[in-house]
Parts: C-alpha cells; structure tokens; sequence
C-alpha cells in the first residue's frame, strides 16, 4: 500500500526534479498546473497511474523538448519507480510506447541448416507481436526475452542482453514421414532412403 508519503515523493523527488530542467517556460507552466487541476496534485496512486499513461499525448504536443523530462520521471532507476513499484509496467508500457529511452535491436532470421535468410517471421516481445520477412529493428529495454518463430520451424526464445545486431537461427521442425517405395510391379523390398542433411524417422515398404 502506498500512503501520501510515497506520492508527496514522486511528487518533489521525481516530477519537480525533472520539471526543473525544462527549459521552456510554457511546457513548464502547463504541466504543473495540470497536475493540480487534472489529476488531482496526485493525492492517489490511480491519479498517478492516469497522468503517466497521458504523457504521450504532450509528446506529442511539444515533442523532442518533453523527451528528457519523461525519461526521467519513468526511469526505471530512479524515477516513479523507485517510490511506486507497482507503477513500473505502468512506465515501461509507456516508454515502449513513445520509444524513447529504448535500445535498438536488430534480428535476423536464418535457417539453421542451410542459412538461408527466412521470411514471414514472426517476434514476440514483452507481450507484442511483429511480422516481418528476413530482418527487423526494433526498440525495447535491455534485458528482454525475444521469441521468434516461423510456420515449420521451431520457436526460438532467448535473452537479449545487448544493444546491436543479433542472428537467430531457426532449426526446421521434425515430422514422421512414410515413405512407399514402388516399380511398375509393385512394392519394393530393401529400399534405402536418404535425405539430407535433415534427420530422417521414416518407414519403408
């Protein structure tokens, strides 16, 4: 439970601080008087937890000169965070949304075997899913766990711990398959079979 101690910290400790440091006046003026009139001085967590999830709509108003200040107030090290723990999927969520103050990854899809880039790939992260055909970009907080998949191959799931480029390599699914092999008179006894380089579980007749 959070009691007005916690909030009166955010408050000074963490949005004043970051308030401080922006240099334009007018930005300055409208945020803190929107949160006396719109949100209440932040008296409870959920008027908290509304001016948060509202922050991108004054990036969009005043756009890279709100950038830094919102960095600071949903830092995951000392911002709301760091009072309000409850809060920080809250932040997160809006940090991905605006993605600002994220790492750039690159993925690569590669067939394990032949190393053939892959398309219609599919990657999962914190909850959201991507499409793309060979390669993707895309911005996230460092460490997160990826997964990656493809019709016919397996799923690929691993940690990202670093910013950059990152290959995945998708390995082909393994299926039973019956094999009948046949002349002009019938079946064939003693047939061998061989594919490669896939493993092979088969039946022959």
């Amino acid at each position: 439970m959070y009691n007005d101690l916690h909030l009166h910290y955010v408050r000074t400790k963490v949005v004043n601080r970051a308030l401080m440091e922006v240099a334009d006046p007018a930005i300055y003026e409208q945020i803190r008087s929107d949160i006396e009139s719109k949100y209440g001085g932040f008296k409870s967590l959920e008027d908290l937890k509304r001016w948060i999830h509202d922050l991108p709509e004054y990036y969009k108003k005043f756009g890279n000169a709100l950038e830094s200040f919102i960095i600071n107030v949903l830092n995951p090290e000392h911002g709301i965070k760091k009072y309000c723990p409850s809060l920080e999927g809250d932040c997160k969520e809006v940090l991905e949304e605006l993605g600002i103050g994220l790492d750039s990854v690159k993925i690569e899809v590669q067939d394990a075997v032949s190393g053939e880039m892959l398309e219609k790939c599919f990657l999962r992260v914190r909850g959201r899913e991507y499409r793309f055909d060979k390669r993707c970009e895309i911005k996230i907080h460092i460490p997160s766990i990826i997964e990656v998949w493809r019709e016919g191959y397996e799923v690929f799931s691993a940690e990202v711990t670093k910013p950059g480029d990152h290959i995945v390599k998708l390995s082909p699914c393994k299926i039973d398959v019956t094999v009948n092999v046949r002349d002009t008179l019938g079946s064939l006894t003693g047939a061998l079979v061989r594919v490669s380089p896939a493993e092979f579980s088969g039946q022959a007749e």
